[in-house]
């Protein structure tokens, strides 16, 4: 049997973050309100935000740099290339 959903949750956002993650959502073929669904069910199962909450390290913070600029980047061909590079 589907549950009607009817409650509203109001809340404020930037313009970008609302235009960005929806633009997210849409290529998952969600809605935003279906996407916060879920991520309210979410923090409902883990009894919390169900992810973790914490600031990077400088390493982190490194490796953020170069994944976003395309720096130290390896091409793979398949998974089975990944692996061996990975392994390598």
């Amino acid at each position: 049997m589907k549950t009607l959903k009817n409650e509203r949750i109001n809340i404020r956002v930037s313009k970008k973050t609302k235009v960005k993650s929806a633009k997210i959502f849409k290529e998952l073929g969600l809605t935003t309100s279906q996407a916060i669904e879920i991520y309210l069910k979410a923090v409902i199962k883990k009894n919390g935000i169900p992810f973790k909450l914490r600031l990077p390290n400088d390493k982190l913070l490194q490796a953020m740099y170069e994944a976003d600029n395309d720096i130290n980047m390896t091409e793979c061909e398949d998974n089975e290339d990944m692996w061996k590079k990975l392994e390598s």
